[in-house]
């Protein structure tokens, strides 16, 4: 007589998590949105990334409206950025769906003293901010953390303009990589954060350890704000002129762009990203096109972000959409511009002064 409860006891019931047309897999991290894990396109078996957002983490948020600024992040593409591939939405949660890369974060590189050219990799992640930023994407959380190495020592920027899109429900920055002026209230210009941020990424590759170390998050802001930041030892005189510059207190005197790409450092090595072909002149079309997926933006609000040069989910959305232009959009005409300007509830004069048309 055969003992039937042996086949029984060694079945195994593998429960297989679908999302859309994704098969989840591992867990790969955590983040303070939830956690990101591998998985796998059902058709054509190509691998991605998934991070899950998870809605009770939030309070009071329309989560239409978020998956619809979410979606913008699908535009953006520099070889430095990690492609965003679909954004899906679910009752319980949103899933950010990217292209998975094979490789490591600085962190863990720099702790498995894994070789990589330092100078190149600066000069990435440099022509990577340049890109966004000329865009109006500032990152608002870069770390070591966020930066990956892929197999052949390529970097690739993660989570970049996520933290613009969530930068009213959660307090983004890490304490250790906090620009000053987040902590003494001061007029904050995020683009300037992230060029702090990246003195600290590049000083920590340098050295081997973070700028400012204490027990807890208090410590390391009254470090951030206080303590002295000396030259790193045994390394070329122009890699600490861009350490020094980056993590120069004073925000309007801290290195940007302009200085990075002329560093003798990194200049060899940089590759300038193509620049937004974006007119100074507002293109109505465009902003029509954002308020009407976006009925909750406001077209004159819109407008003056645009001319205040603000950096916000907002403003990438007009630059990245003013770039998916073809020829025939490109040009300016103005019987039409004021038409689209009128369907806004806007008066657009020949000499290019707008007026609020009241109901």
């Amino acid at each position: 007589m055969s003992d039937g409860s042996s086949d029984s006891s060694s079945t195994v019931k593998v429960r297989v998590k679908r999302v859309s047309n994704y098969i989840t897999g591992q867990t790969i991290a955590k983040s303070r949105f939830g956690e990101i894990k591998q998985a796998v396109h059902m058709t054509n078996g190509t691998k991605v990334c998934m991070k899950i957002i998870e809605k009770a983490k939030f309070e009071s948020i329309d989560f239409k409206l978020l998956v619809r600024k979410l979606q913008v992040l699908k535009l953006v593409q520099h070889p430095s950025i990690v492609k965003v591939i679909d954004i899906i939405d679910t009752p319980r949660h949103i899933y950010v769906i990217s292209e998975f890369i094979d490789g490591n974060d600085l962190f863990t590189c720099l702790m498995r003293q894994k070789q990589f050219s330092i100078p190149q990799v600066f000069a990435q992640i440099t022509s990577a901010i340049q890109y966004a930023h000329s865009r109006k994407i500032a990152h608002r959380d870069l770390k070591l953390e966020s930066i990956l190495l892929d197999n052949q020592n390529n970097v690739k920027i993660v989570d970049f303009g996520l933290g613009q899109v969530l930068e009213r429900d959660f307090s983004i920055v890490s304490p250790n990589y906090a620009a000053p002026e987040l902590l003494n209230s001061k007029r904050i210009k995020h683009d300037r954060c992230d060029f702090w941020a990246l003195g600290v990424v590049f000083y920590a590759i340098l050295n081997g350890v973070l700028p400012f170390c204490g027990d807890d998050s208090e410590s390391v802001l009254n470090l951030v704000l206080t303590q002295k930041i000396e030259p790193v030892k045994d390394i070329p005189e122009m890699a600490n002129e861009c350490v020094l510059g980056l993590l120069n207190r004073d925000a309007s005197k801290r290195w940007g762009i302009k200085q990075l790409q002329a560093s003798e450092y990194i200049v060899d090595q940089y590759k300038k990203p193509v620049e937004p072909n974006v007119s100074e002149i507002i293109d109505f079309r465009i902003v029509y096109t954002m308020i009407s997926q976006v009925p909750e933006w406001n077209a004159v609000k819109v407008i003056k972000m645009l001319n205040g040069n603000k950096f916000n989910h907002v403003t990438a959305t007009y630059y990245l959409l003013s770039e998916r232009r073809d020829e025939k959009m490109k040009q300016w005409d103005f019987n039409e511009q004021k038409q689209f300007a009128q369907a806004l509830g806007i008066n657009l004069t020949e000499d290019g002064d707008i007026e609020i048309i009241e109901d």
